[in-house]
């Protein structure tokens, strides 16, 4: 079995934005794509762990963008795990142009949850015998996006019926355009790096309030349900 997956995906318009820069979504929708793909190879994906009544559950994700994809070219992607702990999941990501360009690295962090109880699950005896890679895309383990003071305003987001997937709950990837719509960034402000954090799933028929701190070179945020964080986020622009 390969500890590596390779795909090469054709980029749409609908993955940029009106400044022809990829949009995070975009990229997390590559990731969560090649993710799943990898899996099924090895033989853990979506249906074979419902069988098991288990579900992949992602935690964390964050990528830089080194340079941006130029529209309508294709991009190859590869992915690869890392050895897991007992509970959580690694999986590292690169995007290349066609040239050979890196263009955007990231790295994702999943637990397994029981589909049922919604509880999680042990996850280190899930992979089958493959030589794990010991390469990263980032120096160390994922930092916690820092708390900070946010006014009292805030927007809020009631997902639709689009937005839930197939484990029933808001997709990983409508979270940074959550954010996105609300912070319209401009031509001048290009993402360089971007991390979220899922603390808990939202359903359908659940609401969600939003809250952006703007501090120029970088923005956080997060989604808040009833006096819990359900999600956040940190974007960081390109100076």
């Amino acid at each position: 079995m390969n500890n590596s997956y390779e795909q090469t995906f054709p980029l749409r318009t609908c993955d940029f934005d009106r400044y022809s820069r990829i949009l995070p979504s975009a990229v997390l929708d590559i990731f969560q794509e090649v993710a799943g793909a990898h899996a099924n190879e090895l033989g853990i994906g979506f249906e074979k762990m419902l069988q098991r009544d288990l579900m992949w559950v992602i935690t964390k994700v964050k990528f830089e963008i080194l340079k941006n994809p130029e529209t309508h070219t294709s991009v190859k992607v590869v992915t690869w795990p890392l050895c897991p702990s007992r509970v959580t999941l690694q999986r590292e990501y690169e995007v290349y142009s066609l040239s050979g360009e890196l263009l955007i690295k990231g790295s994702s962090e999943w637990v397994f949850m029981h589909a049922a109880l919604r509880k999680f699950m042990p996850a280190n005896d899930v992979y089958p015998p493959i030589k794990f890679l010991e390469k990263k895309s980032f120096e160390g383990k994922f930092t916690k996006i820092p708390k900070c003071d946010f006014d009292e305003n805030y927007v809020l987001i009631k997902p639709q019926f689009c937005d839930i997937d197939l484990n029933g709950h808001v997709n990983n990837t409508k979270y940074a355009s959550f954010v996105l719509n609300q912070l319209c960034p401009k031509e001048n402000r290009e993402i360089g790096v971007m991390q979220i954090d899922y603390h808990r799933e939202v359903k359908f028929g659940e609401s969600l309030r939003l809250f952006l701190k703007d501090e120029v070179s970088s923005v956080l945020a997060k989604g808040e349900g009833e006096n819990e964080t359900l999600f956040s986020c940190k974007i960081d622009f390109k100076i």
